[in-house]
């Protein structure tokens, strides 16, 4: 099912978790938009210790340790609950607010993980979809045009051209 190459950095599983239960409190991200996050985002950037491991090898986590990962948002939940961490005073629903009609005592930790998987769920879903339509490309790589350094004096020519012409129009 993956591809896999020479060369690539072995991660320590407990940094993976720390970013797959991350994406998952942000609503379920695709293992691309993690790798992402982890160039762009500080809490990711935290997590993730500077290193920013590819979509690859998040989701190839995903898949392997998927009991780990259940297991982690169990001890999350139950320590979230005992320690009163969590109030649910809203819910937010595309920024949208609606008063909650329930207290963290109705709220199950049954329900809690049910919609931790969902949004794991709907992540692997997501990398699968990014993979039918990127294939073995992460999305998030500048393209070698951009990085030969002749190809960029020729496109940073360009741009000062347009620069100078819009200029000339607006004098």
């Amino acid at each position: 099912m993956f591809a896999d190459s020479p060369g690539e950095f072995a991660y320590p599983r407990e940094l993976l978790l720390r970013l797959v239960l991350m994406s998952v409190f942000d609503g379920g991200l695709s293992s691309r938009e993690i790798e992402r996050r982890t160039q762009t985002d500080i809490g990711y950037m935290y997590l993730a210790g500077m290193q920013h491991p590819s979509y690859r090898t998040i989701l190839r986590f995903k898949h392997d340790y998927s009991d780990l990962i259940d297991d982690a948002f169990k001890t999350t939940i139950k320590i979230s609950t005992e320690e009163d961490l969590v109030k649910i005073h809203h819910v937010s629903l595309d920024g949208t607010k609606i008063k909650a009609k329930t207290s963290m005592n109705k709220l199950t930790n049954e329900q809690q993980l049910k919609i931790m998987k969902q949004h794991l769920e709907e992540s692997i879903k997501l990398d699968e979809e990014e993979d039918e339509e990127l294939g073995e490309e992460s999305g998030n790589s500048v393209p070698e045009t951009l990085t030969d350094k002749k190809n960029l004096k020729k496109y940073l020519k360009k741009l000062m051209n347009l620069q100078k012409m819009i200029e000339t129009k607006i004098n």
